[in-house]
């Protein structure tokens, strides 16, 4: 299940940079927008060993 949140937080992050690069907005604003910042620390989050363990009961 963590990998799988992963995998769909990632996703998330990368629809939203590519969309901002086909629609010609991507800079800095974009890096530092809460779709691309909040999902970042969910992974950052989830790859910790304190949240391994939690998933590994």
């Amino acid at each position: 299940m963590r990998w799988c949140a992963v995998a769909f937080e990632v996703v998330l992050v990368g629809s939203h940079l590519v969309l901002a690069v086909v629609d010609e907005e991507f800079g800095w604003v974009t890096l530092v927008h809460p779709a691309t910042l909040l999902p970042l620390a969910i992974v950052v989050g989830l790859l910790t060993p304190a949240a391994a363990r939690w998933f590994d009961r």
